[in-house]
Order: C-alpha cells, then structure tokens, then sequence
C-alpha cells in the first residue's frame, strides 16, 4: 500500500533535477540519462540532470554515489 504519492511531473511541468556524481561511472551516467528518457517518454517532460558539483536543491533524484550521502542529505536507508 501506498501511503504518499510522489509526483514527479505535474501539468507538464517537474520541480526535480536528477543528480549524478560529478565523476560518475559510465553505468551511473547511463542510468541517469535512462531514466530520464523513460520520464521523458511517460510525461513528455524533459528533467535536468545535474552534477553532485551543483548546490543541493529540495527536490533531487539521486542516481548512483553522489556527495549528497557524505553531506547527510541523502540516507540510503
């Protein structure tokens, strides 16, 4: 059951970046741009991705190892 809906895309417009680690692996860079292919596909709406390098913002997608976790904004768990 789901208790909280996460609305990435809403009237055509994202609030979200999609972060990526400033030297991110080439599967982690992939992932990234998948995903965003995928959003893209299922909401005409293309989100921005970003590097770890770019000031935090309140809504991210982290992909793969950022500094985000070594900053305490990210918890795996």
């Amino acid at each position: 059951m789901i208790s909280d809906m996460l609305d990435l895309v809403v009237d055509g417009v994202s609030d979200y970046v999609i972060v990526r680690g400033e030297n991110a692996y080439v599967s982690e860079v992939t992932a990234s741009t998948e995903l965003q292919n995928y959003i893209k596909q299922i909401s005409g709406v293309e989100i921005p991705i970003v590097t770890d390098a770019t000031a935090p913002v309140e809504k991210e997608i982290i992909v793969g190892k950022t500094n985000r976790e070594a900053e305490g904004e990210f918890d795996r768990e």
